[in-house]
């Protein structure tokens, strides 16, 4: 697939199959998120999370975000995108790491 026809056809999905995410795709996909370009030194850590190991974590980000569904729509696999936010481009650089995961992911 080329790159531009990801970026155009990728879209968000709030359901999921049971089926998990291959060990080679996955690692793939953190690699990408690894390689996004940032602002400054590379300021972030990417983690993943397998079923049972981020329901706490779902039910610790429901708490925070105010509300009791669950915020990874029942996905099995999560990958999270740690920043170091004392770095000034934290932002910009975890978003750029976040997108990069996404389109790996499609």
């Amino acid at each position: 697939m080329e790159t531009i026809e990801a970026l155009i056809h990728r879209r968000s999905c709030r359901k999921y199959s049971d089926r998990p995410v291959e060990a080679e795709k996955l690692a793939r996909i953190i690699e990408a998120g690894q390689y996004a370009p940032s602002v400054a030194a590379q300021s972030l850590e990417v983690s993943l999370g397998q079923a049972a190991a981020h329901n706490d974590a779902g039910q610790l980000n429901a708490q925070v975000m105010g509300s009791n569904g669950d915020p990874f729509y029942g996905a099995k696999t999560v990958v999270v995108v740690l920043v170091d936010r004392s770095v000034p481009t934290h932002l910009e650089d975890g978003s750029l790491a976040m997108g990069n995961l996404l389109n790996a992911a499609y």
